[in-house]
């Protein structure tokens, strides 16, 4: 029994020469270990965890105190969102205005509070956001305060890219329309940014002012566009049906009578460009 005793009272060696050894019935060695370096760290670190974890068990009485109210009215004022807040989520919502006060979309920004690192983050899981938007420089942060003025800075940045977004959509969705409705056999793709549209012409949905060599020929015309959704550049290819030999000759020359007639689509807005290299 001596010798275990021997072993459980021994003093072992420490990781740094400052530091005191460890000897369980040595009062002083106990004191002087206290307010050692490795300890004094140590214990700055608990506190700040301590600190951490009483600003969210301060947000969680907020949440049932009377102001609750007062300041989910000033985000919405503020931010044009509602919000809902929970002890361990936030979440705003936005609905963008369209055109005649028609409001068909609701997107989601939410936070969440991770208990390990006590602190809040956004979480593009809980969030529902067009994939084109690239918020990710200003999402990375973390915050101790989900509705403080630093996080309303960074919502109505993403509020704005989501308008811009909203916007383009807006914009070519109308044209798309538009067209359809005059010419239902015309096929669009639209890229997820909205600064490309590609259009498929064939059929009756062919310009007058071109004469198809095969009935099977086609027209693939792709346009992109600036941050002010103006055409910024035209490329097209023109199909010819296998059944019909071309000579090189008569292929540039409808390369070249193309692009005479494309070049409206820098003159004039998009549907009325269109409307005339269709019906001119």
């Amino acid at each position: 029994m001596s010798s275990l005793n021997n072993f459980y009272y021994a003093q072992y060696a420490t990781s740094s020469e400052s530091e005191p050894g460890y000897d369980s019935d040595n009062v002083e060695a106990w004191e002087v270990l206290k307010n050692s370096p490795t300890n004094a760290h140590f214990v700055r670190i608990i506190e700040e965890i301590n600190d951490k974890r009483a600003l969210h068990d301060n947000w969680k009485n907020w949440l049932q105190g009377d102001t609750v109210a007062e300041v989910k009215k000033e985000i919405e004022e503020e931010c044009n969102m509602k919000v809902r807040l929970r002890e361990r989520k936030v979440v705003y919502i936005y609905r963008p205005q369209l055109s005649n006060d028609v409001k068909l979309f609701k997107f989601k920004i939410a936070l969440c509070y991770n208990g390990v690192l006590c602190k809040w983050f956004f979480s593009m899981g809980y969030s529902f956001l067009p994939d084109a938007l690239e918020i990710q420089q200003i999402t990375k942060y973390f915050t101790y305060h989900p509705v403080g003025p630093r996080i309303r800075k960074i919502i109505q940045k993403i509020k704005k890219m989501i308008d811009a977004f909203m916007e383009s959509y807006a914009y070519i969705f109308k044209f798309t329309e538009k067209v359809e409705e005059k010419y239902p056999r015309i096929e669009f793709e639209v890229n997820q940014f909205h600064t490309n549209l590609r259009m498929l012409l064939m059929e009756k949905a062919w310009p007058k002012s071109i004469d198809k060599i095969s009935p099977a020929d086609m027209l693939i015309i792709n346009f992109t566009f600036d941050e002010n959704l103006e055409v910024d550049n035209i490329d097209f290819e023109y199909i010819f049906s296998e059944e019909s030999p071309v000579s090189e000759d008569t292929k540039k020359m409808y390369v070249d009578f193309l692009w005479e007639q494309l070049s409206i689509f820098f003159k004039l807005p998009l549907y009325e460009a269109f409307i005339h290299f269709m019906e001119e």
